[in-house]
């Protein structure tokens, strides 16, 4: 049987895919008029990526790129319809630099848990307004995505928390 669902990117972008059995197909963007970005769409081990040219610069150095594992996230239950928000975590280089970071997020997402002892943030961030959690982290000059002084220095790594399933929790 064939099942077409919406995913929303931790870029904001919307795909629509298609998931036959083991095997998943990019069907195109949701937001196809407004979308500006280019895609760079691979196969890596099996897997299907998507990655938004903007991003790229980033990947993995700052963004794991397991956020742009199309057939992991959709055989994993992070389709739109099945859950709201994108759950990570924000890993930081030392205490201080996670409060900076902990503050930043604040009212920006859905929810927020710190571990001190690995300085890190686990959030879920809304896939209805990702935009304020890009807007924490990245700058926009001259239609480039650039890092922003909190990304650079305080943060390590922005993962996908792959412990958080759909009817679990944090």
């Amino acid at each position: 049987m064939l099942d077409r669902s919406q995913l929303t990117l931790i870029s904001g972008n919307r795909l629509i895919v298609e998931q036959l059995a083991e095997h998943i197909n990019i069907i195109g963007h949701a937001d196809a008029e407004q979308c500006k970005t280019a895609f760079r769409n691979s196969e890596i081990q099996g897997y299907q990526y998507s990655f938004p040219e903007g991003f790229l610069p980033f990947i993995p150095e700052k963004l794991d790129r397991e956020f742009f594992n199309i057939s992991k996230l959709v055989t994993n239950g992070y389709a739109d319809d099945k859950v709201d928000y994108i759950p990570m975590l924000v890993m930081c280089k030392d205490i201080i630099a996670q409060g900076r970071v902990n503050f930043a997020l604040e009212n920006k997402v859905l929810h927020k848990r710190e571990f001190s002892s690995i300085h890190t943030v686990s959030v879920r961030v809304d896939k209805t307004d990702i935009s304020s959690f890009i807007d924490t982290f990245f700058d926009i000059k001259e239609n480039n995505l650039q890092g922003n002084t909190l990304l650079l220095e305080d943060v390590t790594q922005i993962k996908l928390d792959e412990m958080v399933t759909v009817t679990g929790g944090v």
